[in-house]
């Protein structure tokens, strides 16, 4: 017995289907990498913080050892 192809519905259901979630998985994706390059600057940004503090600390340690 030879079997029928799938219906019209069928194939633009499962074609439908396939699109969407390649289209949602995609942008899933997009987000996931917007938000961690996100946190990922604001730990740079962090991070030059403490460096500008800890150099400006450097810088001015020794001019007031000099003085006591």
């Amino acid at each position: 017995m030879k079997r029928r192809p799938p219906s019209l519905v069928v194939r633009l259901t499962v074609s439908i289907g396939a699109v969407i979630t390649a289209v949602l998985l995609t942008f899933g994706w997009m987000m996931e990498r917007s938000i961690n390059n996100h946190f990922v600057q604001q730990d740079v940004d962090e991070l030059n913080s403490v460096v500008q503090a800890l150099q400006y600390l450097l810088a001015t340690v020794p001019a007031v050892v000099a003085h006591i």
